[in-house]
């Protein structure tokens, strides 16, 4: 009897991380907490932008940014079908993706998942008066929130495919669960919200204090029950200084993370950096 040679390869988690370096990330919070700064600071990124105002942060962090504005839900899925349609290349000979006409990218930043989860609910909704500002959204039956919810994963998981970094940016909402106790959960209505965490190597949740001199901006990964967090292999429980440039951006954690071999730094190593302290009060 002849045994055939199995056509499968053995590939070890270090040569994959190797040619796919990228992480994708989940962070919310209140306006004003750096999410947009902190965002633009990533490596070579293509800015999803739902909200304008966060134009002249984006250009005050990063005036070499890549931004793409959504205003409407058609924008919104004719940008995302040219970013699929893309190709793998290289940026000074680091993985990275082309698209439309040639712009080249290695993070894709939505800003913010809140505002394009609402103009998928007008879309779903509204159909051709969505783009209409005076059209209102009625009462949404059960089969309009499970399209909600479809495209809304959609979208998720089809940029997560691709071989760049992923910020997926929210806004933060407050209130109390079943039992009282206070609960700070991403700004998405229906079921994604809820699981939102689940699609990311890691999930943050973005603050800011008042310190000696002036405002800290900071992003814990491993916080209490009350916030929904969760951190990447070698990404610290907080960070600290999110404002200054390099120190605490995406590429720093990613490198921390995946190593330039594919190998992971011990968290006890990130955790002496200057910028990184072991717990925080919000």
């Amino acid at each position: 009897m002849t045994v055939k040679q199995a056509k499968w390869q053995t590939k070890t988690a270090r040569s994959l991380i190797a040619k796919r370096p990228f992480v994708g990330v989940g962070i919310y919070g209140d306006s004003g907490t750096g999410k947009t700064r902190w965002g633009a600071s990533s490596p070579r990124p293509l800015v999803l932008l739902s909200e304008q105002n966060g134009l002249a942060t984006i250009h005050d962090t990063n005036p070499d940014a890549d931004v793409e504005l959504i205003n409407d839900s058609a924008t919104l899925f004719d940008v995302l079908s040219a970013i699929k349609r893309g190709s793998e290349t290289e940026v000074d000979g680091q993985p990275a993706w082309s698209w439309g006409a040639g712009r080249v990218c290695q993070t894709i930043v939505m800003d913010s998942l809140t505002d394009m989860q609402r103009l998928i609910i007008r879309h779903v909704a509204l159909g051709p008066q969505a783009a209409d500002p005076r059209a209102q959204v009625g009462e949404l039956s059960f089969v309009h929130w499970g399209r909600i919810g479809n495209y809304v994963e959609t979208m998720i998981t089809d940029l997560r495919k691709l071989p760049v970094n992923l910020i997926s940016i929210c806004l933060a909402e407050h209130g109390v669960d079943d039992r009282s106790r206070r609960r700070t959960t991403p700004m998405l209505a229906g079921r994604v919200g809820k699981a939102l965490a689940q699609y990311y190597a890691a999930f943050g949740y973005c603050y800011k204090a008042e310190k000696e001199g002036g405002v800290m901006y900071g992003i814990g990964w491993e916080l209490s029950s009350q916030y929904v967090t969760k951190p990447a292999p070698g990404f610290p429980r907080s960070i600290v200084c999110t404002t200054t440039p390099g120190q605490t951006s995406l590429g720093s954690l990613a490198l921390a993370t995946l190593g330039r071999d594919g190998l992971t730094v011990p968290h006890n190593e990130h955790d002496n950096a200057d910028h990184v302290q072991e717990g925080v009060t919000t």
